[in-house]
């Protein structure tokens, strides 16, 4: 109890409300020009997203989902600019900025000046979208490799995890990437552990939430960005508690 009460406090001290918002608020401005710099690479690779969007489908509502999916499967963004690239990698840099400047002040580093620490963001991003695709892919390859080891049933376990695993090891990268410190698995793992868990019970939270609240009669069109910002706000939240978690236990305890 003093455990979680010491959690608490550290927490509090470390993340203000006006972090886990802005947060949210850049998940969502980031989500179209994260999938299209996501549609851009797996072009590039000549890889087909369209066998990886389950995951989409259960995190997101139909609306969002499906406007998420039909980019990632578009065939005409291997056309957009570089520019225009470059401008969705600026985008969704600004989340990755947000949270390295309040996690490096949780693992008590020194901020770096704003351009060298936009600039990391961005290279962070852009790893953060490689190593997302890259993972991807190998969920598509991996069934065919465990069938032909005759190891089917490893991977019949992986998908009955569901998007907890998918979840886990972005969580696991994230949380080795954003800090400015260098970290091993073992001093991030607790966090990403318990981030992946809180990820979870929010999505299966809300599915029953959304069963019996009618958000369109308040909102009317705008229902879907209403419920997506709440659920991001939850996201953010549970980020921190990850990060939080990390550096607790290595700093405090």
């Amino acid at each position: 109890m003093n455990k979680l009460r010491r959690m608490y406090d550290f927490y509090v001290r470390h993340v203000s409300t006006e972090d886990t918002t802005s947060l949210a608020y850049y998940f969502i401005l980031s989500l179209i020009p994260a999938a299209t710099l996501l549609a851009s690479f797996a072009q590039m690779l000549h890889f087909d997203l369209a066998k990886d969007t389950s995951v989409i489908k259960t995190v997101f509502n139909e609306n969002i989902a499906n406007s998420v999916i039909e980019l990632l499967t578009s065939r005409s963004v291997s056309y957009y600019s570089i520019i225009t690239l470059l401008i969705c990698l600026y985008v969704c840099s600004k989340g990755i900025y947000r949270v390295t400047r309040t996690v490096d002040y949780m693992y008590k580093v020194d901020p770096k000046p704003y351009m060298p620490a936009r600039f990391t963001a961005a290279l962070n991003t852009l790893l953060l979208v490689i190593l997302i695709l890259g993972l991807m892919v190998l969920m598509t390859i991996v069934p065919f490799i465990l069938n032909f080891l005759n190891l089917g049933p490893i991977w019949s376990l992986i998908q009955f995890g569901g998007g907890f695993f998918f979840v886990l090891i972005i969580m696991l990268i994230m949380f080795k990437v954003v800090p400015s410190i260098p970290l091993t698995l073992k001093e991030i793992y607790k966090g990403a552990l318990v981030t992946s868990v809180l990820f979870i019970l929010i999505i299966f939270g809300f599915s029953i939430y959304l069963r019996f609240a009618n958000y369109t009669t308040i909102y009317g069109p705008f229902a879907s960005v209403a419920v997506l910002l709440l659920m991001f706000d939850f996201f953010a939240k549970a980020i921190y508690i990850g990060f939080a978690v990390n550096a607790l236990d290595q700093y405090i305890m």
